[in-house]
C-alpha cells in the first residue's frame, strides 16, 4: 500500500494554496467551524516569524495526508466529521489534533495510522463532546433561537472546536433572551456583550 503522506508536487503546490488563503482567515488559534460545517482546516498562522514558519511546513507536510487517511478510513471527510474534529492548534506550539466522541473499530484503525505517520511531539488526542457534524447542527440551532428572540444586528457567532462551544457576541441582547439561551444551551454556548461591536461590512463596502 503507497504511503498515505507521500508527497508529489501538485499536492505540494495545493497545500501551499490552503495555508496561504488560510492565514487571511480572521479565526484565533484552533477556532471554529463555518456553519455549514464544510472546512475540516482550522486556524491561521500567528506568531513570531519562526513560529509561522514551523506551522506551515507541519500543516503543509501533514494536511494531504491527513485528509487521504480520512477518506480511506471513513470513506470521505465528511464522514470524519460524524465522528470527530480535527484542527491545527499554533499556540503555545503547532499541534495537530483529532478529537473523538466515542470509539470503534474505525475510529481505531484511523488513530493508529496517525500515530504511525505524525510524530508524537505534535500529534494530540482527545476526547470531545461533540463531534465536527454536531456542533454545526447546534450552530444552526442556536442561530435560529437567536433571531427568535428577537437579538439585534450586530451579531456574531460562531464555534470553537478546541473549546467544544459556540460564542455568541452582540451589541446588545435583551435579559430575557440571554437566560432563555443560556437556560437552553447552559455551557455549551458562551454570550460576550460587546458595545463596540461592528456591523459586518455589507457587499460593496457599506455597512448595515
Amino acid at each position: 500500500m503507497k504511503p498515505l503522506f507521500k508527497k508529489s508536487l501538485v499536492g505540494v503546490l495545493v497545500l501551499s494554496v490552503l495555508v496561504f488563503a488560510s492565514i487571511l482567515m480572521r479565526y484565533s488559534s484552533a477556532t471554529s467551524v463555518p456553519p455549514d460545517g464544510k472546512e475540516i482546516y482550522k486556524g491561521p498562522v500567528d506568531g513570531t516569524p519562526s513560529d509561522v514558519s514551523e506551522a506551515r511546513r507541519i500543516q503543509g507536510k501533514y494536511l494531504q495526508g491527513i485528509h487521504t487517511a480520512m477518506e480511506q478510513v471513513f470513506g470521505s471527510i465528511e464522514n470524519f466529521k460524524d465522528v470527530g474534529v480535527f484542527y491545527f492548534e499554533n499556540e503555545p506550539e503547532p499541534k495537530a489534533v483529532f478529537g473523538f466522541k466515542g470509539s470503534d473499530e474505525k475510529i481505531e484503525a484511523f488513530k493508529n495510522i496517525v500515530k504511525k505517520e505524525i510524530p508524537e511531539d505534535i500529534l494530540v488526542i482527545r476526547d470531545v463532546e461533540y463531534t465536527e457534524s454536531e456542533l454545526s447542527a447546534k450552530h444552526r440551532e442556536v442561530a435560529q433561537d437567536v433571531d427568535k428572540y428577537g437579538v439585534e444586528a450586530p451579531k456574531t457567532l460562531g464555534a470553537n472546536t478546541s473549546d467544544q462551544k459556540l460564542e455568541l457576541t452582540v451589541r446588545t441582547i435583551s435579559d430575557e433572551a440571554k437566560q432563555a439561551l443560556q437556560a437552553k444551551y447552559g455551557d455549551l454556548l458562551e454570550i460576550t456583550v460587546d458595545k463596540d461591536l461592528m456591523p459586518e461590512p455589507a457587499i460593496g463596502g457599506t455597512r448595515d
